[in-house]
């Protein structure tokens, strides 16, 4: 008899691997993927609220979104009202 636990790990096991094979040629690692998420329906967030929104250390986001705009998946532009702020966005890449 298998246990709920471990067929919910294969199933999390088996959709990280289908995931991993679609965004693997967009250059898009699981770390970016949470980022495109949150950033998919929207105009755009300050970094700030996208540390808030997700579990990610602050170098890490900061690193992961310099890559992203290397790979220009993501935009940065100043802040309507708020010129030390910067919004994310994603690019029509993204």
């Amino acid at each position: 008899m298998t246990s709920a636990g471990h067929l919910a790990c294969n199933l999390a096991r088996l959709y990280v691997n289908s995931l991993r094979a679609q965004i693997t040629p967009f250059r898009i690692g699981p770390g970016k993927f949470p980022i495109l998420l949150a950033l998919r329906d929207c105009e755009g967030f300050t970094q700030s609220a996208l540390l808030a929104m997700l579990d990610i250390e602050p170098a890490m986001l900061t690193n992961t979104l310099s890559r992203m705009e290397r790979d220009r998946l993501i935009g940065r532009r100043t802040h309507l009202t708020d010129a030390r702020a910067r919004m994310v966005h994603l690019t029509d890449r993204g």
